[in-house]
């Protein structure tokens, strides 16, 4: 009987056990989880940089930390880490030291000699170019997945990893993307369609749902993302301190970044007892809790794939009020439950906010429960094993 082969999975974002969670990280392996019911068996390869700001920031045990391969969930992951870039001189050397660090981790205990059914890239950028060789190295072919800022921050601007990334393209068997705008967006950058299935991000949907109603008040606001600028974090500071003069609102922030820089905006903007640090919620019961205190998610973000936080939220029947970026419009339809604004305009959250007073709570909750449902038919596990399924079989036909 002939041995099922494995698929190999690469990423530079996944779990680490005793380390604090990145949700990134999270959905990528709940997605894996599931693509297990079809029978397939995996293996990560994770790349980690082995540098302490980064470990510090994943708060690391170092009483328990060793370079051996660990399992989660009945899925084999071996860590790689790699020396990363440390000037200008060494970016040239960064394929090749990750190459290396693969070398000496992975390929001297590597025993599958008929090579894998394929290798599967997370993200075009930065795992592309690595996902190009080491399919090479085992004798297998590779899929790559589109996610946004793989797409947005690194291929549209930088012209080395422009032409990187349509050579993994033109050699990958198939493509995917997270939003079918992705696909349209990454059209316009690499001037023809690589796109052959769009596979939705997973959501938790037994997990994300609510627990109490929107409130009467409508002045409880979340925002969840990191705390920088692109993701349009000081738009939402001025419009909340705008409408604050006529309302009394709360602003919860959940995520990290440059919280000096935001603590001193708020302060010039009068508004530091409206707004609360949350800071990183890993664990997902506490953020199912946080969005559910919540009426409304303000998320303006300049650029996206598709966003998490905001299927989550739609998935817990809040109020959503989100920028026209990435698939948000792939998520649900539009209602004053769902309102999509242009980014980088503060009026434009100004006036969504006031739209909600046009109508009563009651339909305002009617309108979040019929969004739930839209995200049961795309999101859902079930919905994402079906297009895995499809793309196994594609794969299966062009072997």
């Amino acid at each position: 009987m002939t041995k099922q082969k494995k698929i190999l999975v690469i990423s530079h974002l996944y779990l680490f056990p005793n380390s604090k969670l990145r949700r990134g990280g999270l959905i990528i392996h709940e997605s894996l989880v599931n693509f297990k019911r079809t029978g397939k068996n995996m293996e990560v390869l994770f790349f980690l940089p082995f540098i302490w700001s980064y470990l510090k920031y994943f708060n690391f045990n170092w009483k328990k930390f060793n370079f051996s391969p660990y399992e989660i969930d009945n899925i084999i992951i071996h860590p790689i880490f790699y020396i990363p870039r440390l000037s200008k001189v060494m970016k040239k050397l960064d394929l090749y030291l990750k190459m290396l660090a693969f070398n000496f981790f992975y390929l001297q205990s590597y025993n599958e000699k008929n090579g894998f059914e394929f290798v599967y890239g997370q993200t075009l950028y930065p795992d592309g170019p690595l996902l190009s060789k080491i399919s090479k190295k085992v004798n297998s072919p590779y899929i790559v997945n589109m996610r946004g800022s793989d797409i947005h921050s690194y291929s549209a601007n930088n012209t080395k990893i422009h032409s990187q990334s349509i050579k993994v393209l033109n050699e990958s068997k198939l493509v995917l993307a997270v939003s079918e705008k992705l696909k349209d967006t990454s059209i316009d950058i690499f001037g023809k369609n690589y796109v052959s299935h769009i596979l939705y991000t997973i959501c938790q949907i037994n997990t994300f749902k609510k627990n109490r109603p929107i409130s009467n008040s409508l002045n409880n606001i979340i925002y969840i993302g990191a705390l920088v600028e692109s993701k349009g974090v000081y738009d939402l500071i001025e419009a909340i301190s705008l409408l604050s003069k006529s309302k009394k609102y709360k602003l919860n922030l959940v995520g990290s970044g440059d919280r000096k820089r935001i603590d001193k905006l708020l302060k010039i903007k009068k508004i530091s007892n409206i707004v609360s640090f949350k800071g990183e919620i890993s664990n997902r019961d506490m953020l199912v809790e946080e969005i559910n205190k919540a009426d409304i998610l303000l998320f303006p973000s300049h650029n996206e794939g598709l966003p998490n936080a905001v299927v989550e939220c739609v998935a817990c029947e809040r109020i959503v009020i989100c920028t026209d970026v990435g698939g948000v419009r792939e998520i649900t339809n539009q209602n004053l439950a769902f309102q999509v604004i242009q980014p980088k305009n503060i009026n434009a959250i100004i006036e969504a906010i006031k739209k909600l007073e046009t109508v009563t709570v009651e339909e305002l909750r009617r309108q979040a429960n019929r969004n739930r449902k839209k995200i049961l038919e795309r999101f859902s596990p079930d919905s994402q094993l079906i297009t895995f399924r499809k793309i196994l079989e594609k794969i299966g036909k062009k072997s």
